[in-house]
């Protein structure tokens, strides 16, 4: 089976603690099936980190991660500002 995880609560390069769960959860699925994992990351997120993140990745956006692909793509959004309409 194909899965598409997609979640905005995913540990990243640049948020490496973040919600782990969800990770272990996806790391599962892919003992028996195929995982692809999108995690939008904020641009917010990104400025405000202070880990170094390698350049390939940087570059890419894509890791492969516990036989997950995992795409991080960048999304924009203005913080505090208009969250109602920000889905």
């Amino acid at each position: 089976m194909r899965i598409l995880f997609l979640t905005n609560d995913y540990p990243s390069p640049w948020l490496p603690g973040k919600a782990t769960f969800n990770r272990e959860l996806a790391r599962s699925l892919a003992v028996d099936h195929e995982v692809r994992v999108v995690a939008p990351i904020p641009w917010v997120d990104e400025l405000r980190s202070r880990i170094p993140v390698a350049a390939a990745v940087r570059r890419s956006r894509q890791e492969s991660r516990d036989g997950c692909e995992v795409s991080y793509p960048r999304c924009y959004n203005l913080p505090k500002i208009g969250r109602r309409w920000q889905h």
